[in-house]
């Protein structure tokens, strides 16, 4: 029996039969700007969407798209927060490989070079504190390199307008 799930376009995506016409923009937005960073356990909704577009604005011009869709496989995966992927890399690959084949995916389904350049996980990385800081009651250790953002905390169609807006910018 074929493992599948349904998208915000009603359509089927295969996770064993991952085929790069049923990766969609607007899927990717839609689900991105629903999807709370931190799991949920932060002061205010602060969306993956959200995230993402921070990021295109730390990172030069040839790795804005990246860092537009660097999240984009959590629309296929969910957004496992890094305590717990790391607590299940303990036991098994499954979820690093599944990650891997459909970020792969998305990788040629919007022209992007394989694998994601590093400076935009380092930048994924470097924001941490500054969301941190805003989003918790608790500090952040923030360091010399930690990038200064302001939070905007997008509702759900906000965010989702503008990661599109900037999809449109960076990819025509």
């Amino acid at each position: 029996m074929p493992i599948f799930m349904h998208t915000a376009k009603l359509e089927r995506f295969e996770l064993e039969d991952i085929s790069v016409e049923d990766i969609h923009i607007t899927d990717i937005a839609n689900a991105l700007s629903k999807i709370c960073r931190y799991a949920g356990h932060c002061s205010y909704f602060y969306s993956v969407a959200e995230h993402c577009c921070h990021l295109v604005d730390l990172v030069d011009d040839e790795y804005k798209k990246w860092a537009l869709l660097h999240d984009a496989v959590e629309v296929y995966t969910g957004d496992i927060i890094r305590p717990v992927r790391a607590y299940l890399q303990k036991y098994t690959d499954a979820l690093q490989d599944l990650e891997f084949v459909v970020l792969n995916a998305i990788a040629h389904r919007f022209d992007l070079s394989w694998p994601v350049p590093t400076i935009v996980l380092e930048k994924d990385t470097a924001i941490i504190p500054c969301e941190i800081s805003q989003l918790f009651s608790h500090p952040a250790n923030k360091t010399e390199t930690t990038p200064n953002v302001q939070l905007q905390y997008w509702s759900p169609l906000e965010a989702q307008t503008r990661f599109l807006y900037h999809f449109n910018l960076l990819f025509g």
